[in-house]
């Protein structure tokens, strides 16, 4: 492995002191400098700070990565921005460091410029503490015909395992479809030192996640699905791979696009957090579904369709509490107006516990991922713009509690947030509203799609709603502010 280390000029490390002046930010809404965007953000183990990593796409900056550490309170503790002579990085996962105030970034890399996602071809490994101090900094070649968009990771005690995929989105089409895709398996030690590689290029489809299999050895679902070995080496797809690999149909999970985050979540099952590209039964095309699957069969025992927006978040699309609660969410796509983002929260048997629609009107975002925090909290992070100006935008991250409010003085922002019990249901529906001014409408719609119920007035606060005269089922529930769609969510009447 050729090692690259941040020492004696070979990377530039510029400290700008008006960041360290320690200035207290108004609000928990954090927001970076402008024209960015935060690929990643984590929190430190001991002492709770948080790193936000800002990729900047201009020339005249050296395509430069922007480290922000800050307290829990968002006053800054230390700032760098780094760019490499040799190389353009951008930072796409990041593992906690247990029992340390340190953090791993895992990232692309590569030496073509101007910055492109469809060129990144090595790979990034940077170990670093809370005072932005570089530990250990390795850069792998893995090769590429059209790049890298997506990592993911499954750490164990000697060792990580890594996942580096190609995106579905690649500009040029290699001219032989049993190539279409790029799919990286590399084995490395906590200081980042290999200890294999394989790459496979294939027509079934990239995977973004990687898990133990209770079967032995590990699973990274995709069309297919990829089974390795104990050594982290490729056995075989899951499916059948003789038939047609790029029809959706044929494969026994069903998805069409990004596997972005899973994990074995009982002894027996996987969950998996997935933006969904193709239609299922009640799924929407873009839609985030938490997917409950067996981990023996492979078999969907589950799907659960969260939010309505038309894209899932980009890079970490799901995190987990220490307690096992499960955070996600979607948001409608970027230069939409109005623009909604939903996060939604499930307990350990995947129960909905909120779903809450968060807006800032005149503004729209681009999230690249939800991270879970140690007081059970989270955050979200990426890009934020005002409304009609696309070259305009900064990096953000804004940090949320465990009931899903935005902590600090979010001026601005529009929370609207429902439950609705008990669930499923027999004759009498509550729903519990807040957040809303003046009447809301509810309407029931059946799998099919059609409206088969409406209740005009909701008030904030319990609502009753009678559903003894529908047939037992599954319905869609949507709450609605005039012509606005507020909030929504499954429930089934028995």
């Amino acid at each position: 492995m050729k090692n690259i280390y941040f020492y004696f000029g070979l990377v530039l490390f510029l400290i700008y002191q008006e960041g360290l002046a320690q200035q207290a930010i108004p609000t928990w809404d954090f927001k970076g400098r402008g024209n960015a965007y935060t690929s990643i953000a984590g929190q430190f183990d001991l002492s709770g700070n948080f790193l936000m990593v800002s990729k900047k796409a201009e020339e005249n900056d050296g395509y430069a990565n922007r480290l922000i550490v800050y307290d829990k309170n968002t006053e800054i503790v230390a700032e760098k921005p780094m760019s490499q002579d040799q190389y353009d990085i951008m930072f796409l996962d990041i593992i906690q460091v247990k029992g340390a105030d340190e953090i791993i970034l895992l990232g692309a890399a590569t030496s073509k410029r101007p910055f492109s996602y469809y060129e990144y071809d090595s790979f990034v490994f940077m170990r670093l503490n809370d005072r932005l101090e570089v530990l250990d900094f390795k850069v792998e070649y893995i090769g590429s015909s059209f790049g890298f968009r997506h990592i993911g990771h499954h750490a164990e005690p000697d060792r990580i395992l890594i996942v580096i995929s190609s995106d579905w989105g690649f500009e040029v089409h290699p001219p032989d479809p049993n190539f279409y895709y790029e799919t990286v398996f590399l084995a490395i030690t906590w200081e980042g030192d290999l200890i294999s590689q394989e790459m496979i290029k294939d027509a079934q489809g990239s995977c973004q996640c990687v898990m133990p299999s209770p079967q032995g050895g590990y699973f990274c679902p995709g069309f297919s699905g990829y089974i390795l070995n104990d050594n982290y080496k490729f056995l075989r797809y899951e499916g059948t791979s003789s038939e047609s690999p790029m029809a959706g149909e044929n494969s026994t999970l069903h998805f069409a696009n990004l596997n972005k985050t899973c994990l074995l979540w009982t002894s027996n099952k996987y969950l998996i957090n997935n933006t969904f590209a193709s239609y299922l039964g009640n799924l929407k095309n873009g839609q985030t579904v938490l997917f409950l699957m067996d981990a023996y069969d492979f078999e969907i025992k589950k799907s659960i369709p969260i939010g309505f927006g038309s894209s899932a978040f980009g890079s970490h699309s799901m995190s987990i509490t220490r307690d096992s609660f499960v955070y996600t969410g979607n948001y409608t796509i970027v230069f939409s107006v109005p623009e909604t983002i939903v996060l939604a929260k499930y307990d350990k048997q995947l129960n909905n516990v909120w779903q809450l629609n968060y807006t800032l009107p005149g503004y729209n975002h681009a999230i690249a991922g939800i991270q879970t925090t140690i007081d059970d909290g989270f955050i979200i992070y990426g890009y934020r713009r005002e409304s009609g100006k696309p070259s305009e935008g900064v990096p953000f991250v804004t940090k949320f509690d465990e009931n899903g409010i935005p902590t600090g003085t979010s001026e601005g922002y529009m929370l609207v947030k429902s439950e609705l019990y008990p669930n499923p249901a027999t004759d009498i529906l509550k729903i519990n509203i807040r957040g809303i001014e003046g009447n809301t409408d509810l309407r029931l719609f059946d799998m099919a799609g059609r409206n088969v119920y409406v209740q005009s007035g909701l008030r904030q606060g319990e609502n009753s709603i009678d559903i003894s005269g529908l047939p037992a089922g599954t319905y869609i529930y949507k709450l609605y502010r005039g012509s606005r769609e507020t909030g929504r969510g499954e429930v089934v009447k028995l």
